[in-house]
């Protein structure tokens, strides 16, 4: 319960300091989850599988360890993990998700870094345009 409410907190602080960044990384990680969600459940509708979604898998294992479904630790029998396994193909799938959401966040940054370059060389350049040419300009008799 301490760590529940120290976490809310420092995620209270975090919202009010970083705002624009929590946003950004959010809608990266929903945006892609749901994009990886909606091709994976399209392909596989066009083969002859059953339909398969990442986003579906992610709640049917977080629902069996809410319900208790889930023993990690013991280790006794398997079988209480049948449920909660997570398959190649959805491994497979969460480690695309966390890529492409992570290459959409370097995108970002990247062009947010060279936006503020251009800018700045932009600035030099028109500071270099205003500058008188020598230094020493001796005044007209």
């Amino acid at each position: 319960a301490v760590v529940l409410i120290v976490s809310l907190f420092a995620s209270a602080i975090a919202v009010q300091k970083l705002h624009g960044y929590m946003i950004e990384f959010a809608s990266a990680f929903l945006g892609s989850l749901l994009l990886l969600s909606a091709i994976s459940h399209f392909a596989t509708r066009v083969g002859n599988e059953a339909p398969f979604s990442l986003l579906d898998d992610l709640a049917r294992i977080f629902s069996e360890v809410r319900s208790d479904n889930c023993h990690l630790w013991d280790t006794d029998e398997a079988h209480h993990l049948e449920k909660c396994n997570c398959e190649d193909k959805c491994q497979t799938e969460i480690c695309a998700w966390l890529a492409s959401a992570m290459t959409v966040l370097v995108i970002r940054w990247l062009k947010t870094r060279l936006r503020q370059r251009r800018e700045l060389l932009a600035k030099r350049a028109s500071d270099e345009e205003r500058a008188p040419l020598s230094q020493d300009v001796a005044p007209s008799p």
